[in-house]
């Protein structure tokens, strides 16, 4: 990276970033798995810190119920693949960003592989259990590190080292060919394993009752608030710049950092 593009660009970054920490970051390539409303905002943010290199990968299209949330997500892009939207987006706020695109994440072992290859870092915005599970999988196969954010309802914050404990301890899954596991089966295991970061319902403003749960699981579809997304992506974006830059995130699974926008209360466990 030059002066001259330090100075047009990322000068601003400077005091937080040393110059040979932002040189790293311009040669790095990262993965972001996902580019809905946690994913685009990440992929985003990891392009503005001068990130030289994204992958990046969704199959789905803008529909009006992402307005509330998802930062590619406008009226003018209804309808249109979330890939291509972002990736436009990205390359208009660094034309000279390495970028590949791909398509959705498969529980097929080569899928996520493919979008990995040759990453230093990952963030995990995937939402079905399965393809996340088939991300987390081929991280741990390639040595990569993937960060994970959720917003629901709380910010959920945690990064998976690939030689750490298994995250899929405790789940049907584990040693299993993923298209072999009914997937009620695994939802039902891993809500019983991630609620308890959720709330009880009982007296916190985004707590999430056990009936809403209940029914998210039947298929209904998950709180998102907006605020809210936009943070757990941020914060996936710049736990994902450490481990770029070689420095050690908040908490290795199965430890998490979790965080209450409303009452800005926080937890490590």
């Amino acid at each position: 990276m030059t002066a001259g593009t330090i100075a047009g660009s990322w000068q601003r970054n400077l005091g937080y970033l040393s110059r040979a920490e932002q040189d790293r970051l311009a040669a790095s390539r990262a993965a972001v798995l996902g580019l809905g409303g946690v994913g685009g905002v990440a992929a985003e943010l990891l392009a503005r810190a001068g990130v030289g290199g994204l992958s990046v990968c969704d199959g789905d299209a803008f529909e009006a119920g992402n307005l509330n949330r998802q930062v590619g997500a406008l009226s003018s892009t209804l309808g249109r693949p979330k890939a291509l939207v972002m990736a436009q987006r990205l390359q208009d706020i660094n034309p000279g960003l390495r970028l590949a695109v791909h398509g959705p994440i498969t529980p097929e072992p080569a899928s996520a592989e493919t979008v990995l290859a040759g990453c230093r870092a990952g963030v995990l915005a995937v939402d079905a259990l399965a393809p996340a599970l088939a991300c987390l999988r081929a991280a741990r196969r390639l040595g990569i590190p993937l960060v994970e954010a959720l917003g629901l309802p709380v910010v959920q914050l945690r990064a998976y080292a690939p030689a750490g404990r298994d995250p899929e301890d405790g789940l049907p899954s584990q040693g299993r060919d993923l298209a072999s596991v009914e997937p009620a089966q695994l939802a039902q295991a891993w809500l019983a394993r991630e609620a308890p970061l959720w709330g009880d319902g009982q007296g916190g403003p985004l707590a999430l009752s056990p009936d809403f749960a209940q029914a998210m699981l039947a298929g209904g579809a998950a709180p998102s608030l907006g605020p809210v997304i936009w943070l757990a992506g941020a914060a996936a974006a710049l736990e994902a710049l450490k481990i770029l830059l070689g420095r050690e995130p908040l908490a290795w699974w199965p430890r998490g950092v979790s965080l209450d926008p409303c009452s800005w209360q926080t937890s490590l466990a």
